[in-house]
């Protein structure tokens, strides 16, 4: 009787860790099921986005460059696996 009572206030103290649980990343798109995440795109374009001003402006031009980044990756993705499927080796500095 004691045990099971002890385990469920246990699990209970835990709940409201497991609800403050912290998303690490997010998937921006899957290309033939594989993923491109915001770290991803925002890596692409981390200087021009360090040079951005504040305020709404510089958060219509980050919008933009992120959206540019993702079309630039997700064609990267698809000619790397349209290369793939023609059995064509695309290098690491060619991409």
């Amino acid at each position: 009787m004691f045990r099971p009572l002890m385990r469920r206030l246990w699990l209970l103290a835990l709940l409201p860790l497991a609800a403050s649980a912290e998303i690490k990343d997010r998937i921006a798109a899957v290309v033939n099921g594989t993923p491109i995440t915001l770290s991803e795109v925002e890596d692409r374009v981390a200087p021009e986005l360090a040079r951005l001003p504040d305020g709404r402006t510089g958060e219509t031009q980050r919008k933009e460059l992120l959206r540019q980044a993702l079309t630039q990756l997700i064609d990267e993705q698809l000619v790397q696996s349209e290369a793939s499927s023609l059995g064509i080796d695309v290098g690491e500095d060619e991409r």
